[in-house]
């Protein structure tokens, strides 16, 4: 691949850029580190996302990754690399199993900007230019993100087609513009590697896209 196949973002960029408003209500699915609470925006800078870190005014802007439904929540971060060729790559550990699994339900009204394809055709992308990038990609596409936050000031976080789990959504959300207090738990927050049913989606996603869940009492 070209180093050039994710292009920087124009400047001046676009005064419009195509958005949706996410009711109240709305559903968010996680997996994340017992560590932190489920609604926690990460405020990091060390480590590289699709879109993030993303910097506004020379200070880090947090942010939280999330799913429409838990089989996406599970492909994007679980099986996140189930893609890339190698024998190590086809068995999950158990221990990658300690983790929360939680849905969130967003307060009010939330407007992101969508990344779909036919919003990125309007800005002359495709998928496999920005939402559908190997890793390596990382720092141009956060690039991406930065300047729909930095010259967006009323949009809230990102939707895009899932790379992973298609035809579902991936969403990324603005922690200067979205609070944690925007997200209530569920109710349904548990440890995968201790819930039977989770655990076994897990393992039904993983023979899906080919990788073996080491097996272990629960």
């Amino acid at each position: 691949m070209s180093t050039n196949q994710v292009p920087p973002p124009p400047n001046p960029f676009p005064k419009h850029i195509n958005s949706t408003l996410l009711p109240a209500g709305t559903q968010f699915h996680r997996i994340y580190s017992p560590a932190y609470a489920g609604n926690a925006f990460n405020p990091s800078h060390e480590k590289l996302n699709r879109f993030s870190p993303i910097f506004h005014r020379g200070e880090v802007v947090p942010v939280l990754y999330a799913a429409s439904t838990p089989e996406a929540a599970i492909y994007e971060t679980l099986f996140h690399d189930a893609h890339i060729s190698g024998a190590k790559r086809k068995a999950l550990p158990f221990k990658a199993l300690y983790r929360n699994y939680g849905s969130w339900v967003i307060q009010r009204v939330l407007k992101l900007a969508t990344l779909h394809a036919p919003d990125l055709a309007r800005l002359e992308l495709t998928m496999d230019r920005l939402t559908a990038t190997n890793s390596m990609y990382y720092p141009q596409t956060a690039r991406w993100a930065e300047a729909i936050h930095n010259n967006h000031a009323d949009i809230e976080g990102l939707e895009w087609t899932s790379y992973r789990a298609s035809p579902e959504r991936a969403y990324v959300l603005f922690g200067d513009r979205v609070a944690a207090s925007d997200l209530v738990a569920s109710g349904n927050e548990t440890l995968i590697r201790s819930n039977a049913a989770l655990y076994d989606l897990v393992i039904e996603c993983g023979l899906r896209v080919g990788v073996r869940v080491h097996h272990s009492k629960l």
